[in-house]
């Protein structure tokens, strides 16, 4: 034993032993588990709880990624300074390079850290702002109203205690055609006492000026040789109504965290779950009690971000060395093959669930306090019903007191009401509290992640890792007559009609079939009619499982199912009959208020009629229906209950573009596959649109190296799902675009169909609905239903919250919104204003109910992905430079995210109205389409702007109207 136990530590099963005789012994189950990984085989019998890590702290990826120190340019080519905006010759260059106000610019453009040095010289305010509301070194505000003349008293004053300082000048370091600084002279600043300057300004828009001022300070004593030193007051004016005065930040921003969180060393003492019923579905795979954990040397190289460290050991790094050579170079076209699916999946989950694990303590709480009332301990969470956090039943929080954190207290969430949770806790917790202040720390729900692991667990074990690398053209196979359409009008439409009768014949044969289906072509229509056509109520002879990622998409296809099978013979005289042929199959967390009335009346979930409450019934029970309909995540149920692979003739999956790979793979993996498999158990039928939102990641690692193309974009990037060289064609035994177009007007659908689609959909939308906004005297150009409003806002943030919103564009937002309330070109619920940030959504929402406007929905992006309304108005929220490059390196907001781009203006049938700041949108190769589109047809309004050489996102000066 004495020798043994240091042989079986190097190898990386043990623990180090800290003491000398080796008596302190302890298992890695997690290396464990990696070698039963490795060689593909599952033991016979595994611990029922294997070890969770507890780290002692977690840093996040954003701040261990190496970034490029590179310089911004100082924006001078030989004609002209982009950033001073005058024109330059060569022999000018040179000279202007050399000017102070050029390079003072530069700097502010840069970085505003450029003046820190200078930061504790002055302090600056502007007479009569709120001062209990402004941070030092805070940008200083103030609102203005349209047409009004105002004379803006800054004040400033010496912090300095002893030395006397020279004020040699006060420098606007953007100019403004409606703000002009008053006259002032050089003064000696003597310690405390103030001075003022005077702004004076008149609007006759509104907008956000950025108005900077630069103080140019001297030590007095040391006269003109003495070094210079710059203090910035960043100075904006807000030109916007009262009504925008309200909608101001609730308190300054904030971060609430740095990069690094801290977990303490505790004792935990365990809370008490929710009882669950008892469940007649057996959990029989040997899997189902592996946790698949991060494992703890992988957590040390993800918070040194993957950089050699001096004290590692040699075993360790080789680790990493294994580590970063399974790392594709990033934004590779060759990122997943056969030999590495697997091992690379597996890394990308866990450096995402690393980043997942840091970002939950956003939501952290210091000070709460516990409410008792209705038979238990409740704790609110600002934010739930935001889902900022979202919380499910039976989710962990940890509780410390303030003043002991030698021990933590588990609690499991037992219900949840409004912004309320109800948490079970040890009996001395309870007995212990009264109304102590707590911090709490949430964790994050490891279920859909476990599922994503043991898929790929299973694609190993099976060795089935090519059938998701489909290769071979497929021949035509005959193709008997199908049985008349369910629904009448595919009929019409070519592409729905080759899309249904291949999957009915299965001409991919032994590889997934693809229908790619673009913003409004009716692809839950082809889905539903091919379910239809291959189902057989009375023969039995297939059995089809559907699934999407979300329960909405899940819910959307059962609805369009059952629509057409409540006509179908015999069913039409017993509607009853129908819940013996389709499970609609909920997760735990899906309650029974939640469903839509017509499946709960139809009784076609697996909700206990008796109690409400979700249940799985026996597995010969799910097994008989003829459909069952699910999420991707809620399929790992029957593989852990070993559903045997092939029962189901056909897997149809929706929206798989939205789905990580990972999570894509969860139906396939046991359920079409078996060990040695050389080909599907079932046909594969993959719909969706990659050209829409994919998946949604924290990590930017992950993003970075793969994790965020979806398995039906990786496909259809391959040579058999690709456009062949010679036709500029899809082969439609394996894939069917879809091209038809129900949903927008022309002008709508135009920029997007040419920069994601070829220019191959085709407006054929009902012209009654289409062309119906066309001469509303809103517009800017009639017969174009399209608007460009440009408006030069400002973002901000409030708390700790780092969302975005921009009050300047909730005005024009709104005033559109009541035009066409007025004008009654549309009702309330046709409207939907879509914007990326959930602040500018919460700001946007309080404005409608200011203005007392009936229920507008006011959602983001993803939240309208698959929807449409008749108008559509987009508020893009950023103004500003400043921030991009971090919106960008997070995919977040609009801005270089073709994706988000692409369903913003694809949801809109008959008016689509775009609200942002010209001046940042076209630096981007999508915003600038579409606002060349806008200008090209005279449909654009606003701030006066000029189309400029598209520049770098990171370019950080704003652009005021000169």
């Amino acid at each position: 034993m004495k020798n043994l136990v240091p042989t079986l530590a190097k190898t990386g099963l043990l623990e180090k032993p800290s003491n000398k005789d080796n008596s302190d012994v302890n298992f890695k189950w997690n290396r464990i588990e990696e070698l039963g990984f490795n060689t593909g085989e599952i033991p016979d019998k595994l611990p029922s709880k294997l070890c969770k890590p507890k780290p002692r702290f977690i840093i996040s990826q954003r701040y261990t990624q190496e970034r490029e120190n590179q310089q911004r340019p100082d924006g001078v080519s030989s004609e002209k300074c982009d950033i001073c905006k005058v024109p330059l010759s060569p022999s000018t260059i040179e000279e202007h390079k050399k000017e102070e106000l050029h390079n003072l610019r530069v700097a502010y453009r840069r970085s505003r850290k450029s003046f820190d040095e200078g930061k504790h010289l002055l302090a600056v305010k502007i007479l009569g702002l709120d001062l209990d509301k402004v941070q030092p070194g805070a940008v200083l505000q103030k609102s203005c109203r349209v047409g009004q003349k105002y004379e803006i008293q800054v004040e400033f004053t010496s912090l300095l205690d002893m030395k006397e300082m020279f004020l040699e000048k006060i420098i606007p370091l953007i100019p403004h055609k409606d703000v002009k600084l008053g006259e002032f002279e050089s003064i000696s600043l003597i310690p405390g006492k103030s001075h003022i300057v005077e702004i004076k300004a008149q609007f006759s828009a509104r907008s956000a000026v950025m108005f900077p001022l630069i103080f140019k300070l001297r030590p007095a004593a040391a006269g003109a040789n003495g070094t210079v030193k710059y203090h910035l007051a960043d100075i904006q004016i807000l030109i916007q109504s009262e009504l925008m005065d309200q909608l101001g930040p609730s308190e300054p921003f904030c971060p609430s965290m740095g990069p690094v969180v801290k977990l303490q060393d505790a004792s935990i003492l365990p809370g008490k779950p929710k009882e669950k019923r008892a469940q007649q579905l057996e959990l029989t795979h040997k899997l189902k009690n592996l946790e698949f954990a991060i494992p703890s040397i992988l957590l040390r190289f993800l918070n040194n971000g993957f950089k050699v460290q001096d004290s590692m050991t040699p075993y360790e790094r080789q680790k990493l060395e294994e580590v970063r050579s399974l790392l594709p170079k990033p934004n590779s076209s060759d990122t997943l093959n056969p030999q590495n699916y697997a091992s690379l999946l597996e890394l990308l989950l866990f450096i995402e669930e690393h980043q997942m694990s840091r970002d939950i303590h956003y939501y952290d709480m210091h000070h709460a306090v516990l409410r008792k009332m209705n038979e238990g301990l409740w704790l609110k969470v600002p934010g739930l019903v935001d889902k900022r956090p979202s919380l499910l039943i039976n989710d962990t929080v940890l509780l410390t007191f303030l003043n002991d954190h030698s021990c933590a207290y588990e609690g499991f969430i037992q219900k949840i009401e409004n912004s309320y949770v109800r948490l079970g806790l040890h009996d001395r917790f309870v007995e212990k509290y009264t109304n102590q202040p707590l911090e709490v720390r949430f964790t994050i729900n490891r279920s859909v992640l476990r599922s994503m692991h043991r898929a790929l667990y299973l694609i190993t074990y099976h060795n089935a890792s090519h059938l998701l690398f489909p290769y071979k053209e497929s021949k035509p196979t005959q193709q008997p007559p199908l049985r008349p359409w369910f629904n009448k009008n595919i009929s019409k439409n070519p592409e729905q009609q080759a899309a249904v009768r291949n999957i009915v014949h299965n001409s991919s044969q032994n590889s997934p079939y693809l229908v790619f289906g673009p913003p409004g072509t009716g692809k839950t229509v082809t889905l539903v009619e091919a379910i239809l056509q291959l189902w057989d109520p009375n023969r039995k002879k297939t059995r089809i499982l559907v699934c999407a990622p979300s329960n909405s998409a899940a819910d959307e296809i059962t609805s369009r199912l059952l629509e057409k099978m409540c006509t179908m013979v015999p069913l039409t005289v017993q509607p009853d009959n129908l819940k013996k042929h389709i499970l609609r199959m909920c997760a735990m967390s899906r309650s029974y208020h939640m469903m839509p009335e017509q499946f709960t009346e139809l009784g076609i979930t697996n909700h206990d009629p008796r109690d409400r409450e979700v249940y799985f019934p026996p597995k010969h029970v799910i097994m008989s229906f003829d459909i069952v309909v699910s999420t991707f995540s809620n399929i790992s149920k029957l593989i852990l209950a070993e559903v045997p692979a092939g029962h189901f003739t056909h897997i149809v999956m929706d929206e798989v573009g939205q789905a990580l790979e990972t999570e894509a793979l969860i139906p396939l993996a046991g359920l079409a596959t078996n060990p040695n498999a050389t080909k599907f158990c079932c046909q594969v039928i993959m719909a969706g649109d990659p050209k829409q939102l994919g998946p949604i990641l924290q990590s930017p690692i992950a993003a970075k190296f793969g994790l965020d193309k979806s398995m039906l974009e990786r496909l259809m990037g391959m040579p058999l799902y690709s456009k062949k060289p010679d036709t500029h064609r899809y082969d439609s035994n394996v894939l069917t675009k879809l091209v038809l177009n129900y949903r927008s007007h022309p002008s709508i659908l135009s920029v997007p169909n040419q920069l994601f689609y070829d220019e191959e959909l085709q407006a054929v939308g009902d012209k009654k609905v289409t062309e119906s906004i066309c001469k509303w005297q809103g517009l800017k150009k009639k017969g174009f239903p399209l608007v460009f409003h440009g408006v030069d806002g400002v973002d901000e943030r409030e708390g700790t919250s780092p969302s975005f919103f921009n009050r300047q564009e909730v005005e024009v937002v709104t005033d559109y919104i009541q035009k066409i309330l007025a004008d009654r070109i549309a009702d309330a619920k046709e409207i939907g204003v879509v914007t990326p940030y959930n602040m500018q959504v919460k700001k946007m929402r309080k404005a409608c109910d200011l203005l007392r406007l009936p229920d507008i929905d006011v959602g983001s992006v993803e939240q309208f992905q698959g929807q449409e309304r008749k108008v559509i108005i987009i508020s893009t929220v950023r103004s500003r430079f400043q921030f991009l490059s971090f919106d960008y390196m997070f995919q977040l907001g609009f801005l270089k995210n073709p994706k988000r781009f692409n369903v913003a203006v694809t949801r809109a049938r008959s008016l689509l109205v775009i609200v942002g700041n010209p001046n940042v949108l076209q630096h981007d190769k999508c915003w600038r389409a579409l606002l060349q589109h806008c200008v090209d047809n005279d449909a654009y309004t606003g701030v006066p702007f000029q189309f400029e050489t598209q520049k770098n996102i990171e370019d950080d000066i704003p652009v005021n109207s000169m």
